[in-house]
């Protein structure tokens, strides 16, 4: 089915950019093919219907109120305890100037995408190339859940602050973060990545993640004794979770994502001292993927927060992948071009299989008012 979407389309298309952008003749089009990457993939997003969690972020946006609203009778963000604060506020802004989740869902996408396009085009050899990996596998999970999208898009662009030294700016944006999302606080320890780190201890701390993985149990009997510490709502989600079923559930130590992200991981730190002496932005690049992989093993006993932490810092895959084949001998950098692209579109048809998103117009919304499961009956 993927193979007649419109998804394999824009792959293609992405693709063909992509390839244009890493020929010496083509590379100085590469901002402008950046920018065509930017515009199709905010048109996707913004007119997207029914992906994951949508209908209820649809249906937040519904009930939140206006900053005039708030001026006059004050905030309603305590009917919606499980979201942060920072991101209800983002919410009030945008339902100042429209009622409308079309526009809202376009706001969100270029405020996303377009953080996205502006840090790769800083810290990535290919930015072309970095869409296309950013399309395979990060634009259907993060466009359907907001909050996760935007504080994804900010990590990437903490790397271009860190980097550049702007230190006050780089606080400022994880207070940012953390406001919309609690697991953006943690972001704090993307810093370390501006220290060269010894191979070994890459290697060792890959090591002993793994042993703990396969041990199993160790992270979960410190929580099951701990957990008492951490803040009530923390504890409230938890229970929750446990409710739901989710938060017992643990991740398969080998599967698809575990084999890519080892393999990822292990031929960079193969490459380690080339990559340093190329890219300045490196270490950080490095540090933040190793950190991905890192607690997705040390968390395997709780699918919930091992997704959504790993998956945060994951998304330093789509300039690491470019960086390393920027290494590539000139000769073999085509054909490695031609394999990433048959694992990208082999990972996206395992990625959206029969869940493809559904497509609307403007035309679908009567009165601003958007239906849908949760709203009109």
């Amino acid at each position: 089915m993927f193979f007649f979407s419109i998804y394999f389309i824009i792959f293609l298309w992405l693709a063909t950019l992509s390839l244009l952008s890493i020929t010496v003749e083509a590379k100085k089009y590469t901002p402008f093919l950046l920018f065509i990457s930017f515009l199709i993939l905010v048109l996707l997003a913004g007119l997207r219907a029914h992906s994951p969690d949508q209908p209820s972020y649809n249906r937040i946006f519904m009930y939140s109120l206006s900053i005039f609203e708030i001026i006059e009778y004050g905030n309603n963000f305590d009917d919606f305890p499980w979201i942060q604060k920072g991101f209800l506020a983002l919410y009030s802004l945008i339902k100042t100037f429209t009622n409308s989740v079309v526009v809202m869902s376009f706001v969100i996408a270029t405020l996303t995408i377009g953080t996205v396009t502006y840090s790769v085009n800083r810290l990535s050899p290919y930015p072309v190339v970095s869409m296309l990996v950013y399309f395979s596998w990060f634009y259907y999970f993060n466009l359907g859940s907001l909050r996760h999208s935007i504080i994804s898009a900010f990590l990437l662009l903490l790397a271009v602050f860190i980097f550049n030294s702007k230190y006050i700016k780089s606080f400022i944006l994880i207070l940012i973060s953390g406001g919309m999302h609690s697991v953006a606080y943690t972001s704090i320890v993307l810093f370390f990545g501006r220290f060269k780190i010894k191979k070994y201890l890459y290697i060792f701390t890959l090591i002993i993640s793994i042993v703990i993985a396969i041990s199993g149990g160790i992270v979960y009997l410190g929580l099951s004794k701990f957990a008492y510490l951490l803040p009530e709502l923390t504890q409230i989600k938890i229970r929750r979770y446990i409710g739901f079923g989710i938060f017992s559930i643990s991740n398969p130590i080998i599967s698809g994502l575990t084999v890519k992200s080892v393999f990822l991981i292990g031929i960079t730190i193969f490459n380690m001292d080339i990559l340093y002496k190329k890219f300045d932005a490196f270490p950080i690049i490095l540090f933040g993927y190793a950190v991905s992989v890192f607690t997705f093993f040390l968390l395997i006993d709780f699918k919930i927060i091992a997704d959504r932490t790993s998956h945060f810092y994951s998304i330093f895959e789509i300039i690491l992948i470019p960086m390393l084949l920027s290494i590539i001998r000139k000769e073999d950098r085509l054909f490695a071009f031609f394999i990433l692209g048959c694992f990208l579109s082999y990972q996206l048809t395992l990625l959206y299989g029969e869940e493809l998103y559904l497509y609307k117009s403007v035309l679908d919304y009567e009165g601003n008012r958007y239906c849908d499961i949760f709203l009109c009956k």
